[in-house]
């Protein structure tokens, strides 16, 4: 019995001193918290103001800005014939560092190119071609005048800039119904949205499918919008455009 009592009393004792030592961090633990990231984000001259305001602003986008010293000359092999053949709607996401640190208009595709990553995503589902990538699409919209410094893209980049992809766009008018049976034609829907819950601006998102819990986004921007539904009286007060896209066969 005393045995036991003294084995207890010093799994207490350890247990307490583990308590105690609140500020020791796991030996998993090992790097910066996203606060010091941010941090050091604010107080560095290596990092431009746009991806410091972009830090700031969307919590989700901190690592990738915080990498950007280290990674902004990087050459990264982009392979998205898995996403091309998946059957599923590609989630990609802007800020990625396969693309995002590469420049669009006069940001980064990390900060200004959700057009581009948008179309990317109608294109390499609706074609199959894993060519179609965020990057591919951004320099073929600069190229072709789509892209607008200090704006991100036009809009003629998915009325027009869809055919040089071997897509069709076509305006829908704001009716629900309408985007509904655009959904079950098997074309998806490209909105370009004004401010609310997806921007205080202006930002592109893609409607990929409905069910009765509402629409499924796939937001360039976010993975957490993008993860849940969103319902029609919830979204068309932030439309300020919407294409139906489509293979052309």
């Amino acid at each position: 019995m005393k045995r036991l009592v003294s084995v207890c009393l010093c799994i207490c004792i350890f247990v307490s001193q583990l308590s105690g030592c609140s500020d020791i961090r796991s030996p998993l633990s090992t790097g910066p918290t996203d606060a010091e990231k941010l941090e050091q984000i604010r107080s560095s001259d290596e990092y431009p103001e746009i991806l410091v305001e972009t830090a700031e602003k969307c919590p989700q986008t901190i690592d990738f800005v915080y990498n950007y010293p280290k990674l902004k000359d990087k050459h990264f092999d982009i392979d998205l014939n898995a996403d091309a053949q998946s059957g599923d709607v590609p989630l990609f996401i802007q800020w990625d560092e396969r693309w995002g640190y590469e420049s669009y208009g006069s940001g980064f595709i990390g900060t200004s190119g959700c057009g581009p990553t948008c179309l990317s995503m109608a294109a390499v589902y609706l074609t199959k071609n894993p060519e179609y990538s965020p990057l591919f699409v951004a320099k073929m919209a600069e190229e072709n005048g789509y892209c607008v410094p200090g704006n991100g893209s036009s809009w003629t980049l998915i009325s027009e800039g869809s055919a040089l992809l071997g897509l069709s766009a076509t305006e829908l008018p704001l009716w629900e119904q309408s985007m509904k049976n655009a959904l079950d034609s098997g074309a998806l829907i490209i909105l370009a949205l004004g401010p609310g819950d997806f921007t205080s601006s202006g930002h592109f998102v893609v409607l990929t499918g409905y069910d009765s819990r509402g629409f499924t986004v796939n937001d360039p921007n976010s993975v957490d919008n993008s993860s849940r539904h969103w319902t029609y009286e919830r979204l068309s007060p932030q439309i300020s455009n919407l294409w139906s896209v489509s293979a052309v066969h």
